[in-house]
């Protein structure tokens, strides 16, 4: 509890809930945006727009399947863990085998 004269800090709260808000809406339009558009370039559709309708179920089934939020925190670090390994080996086993042809070509 703040206490200052012309009570100044009493409504804070809201300016944070604005600032949150307009935070996670950016953040998860980006990502359904960039979501939708590999997805087209994936399967070389032309245009992405149609195919944003097909995916929002999906999106909404996910969303609505994990039953409280500390399930929720229990998926967000599995799937964060998971992409990290995916992040280091992906890139680890494109370098082997790189690595691998260009021995046998020299050989």
């Amino acid at each position: 509890m703040t206490s200052l004269p012309a009570n100044v800090l009493e409504r804070l709260d809201a300016v944070f809930l604005i600032i949150w808000v307009t935070a996670v809406f950016t953040t998860l339009l980006s990502s359904y945006y960039l979501t939708i558009h590999a997805i087209s370039n994936v399967l070389r559709l032309k245009d992405h727009k149609m195919f944003t309708f097909f995916l929002l179920p999906f999106v909404f089934m996910l969303s609505m399947s994990i039953p409280n939020v500390l399930d929720l925190y229990d998926f967000i670090r599995i799937i964060g863990k998971t992409g990290l390994v995916l992040t280091v080996l992906y890139p680890l086993l494109l370098f082997m085998t790189a690595w691998i042809r260009k021995r046998r070509r020299a050989a």
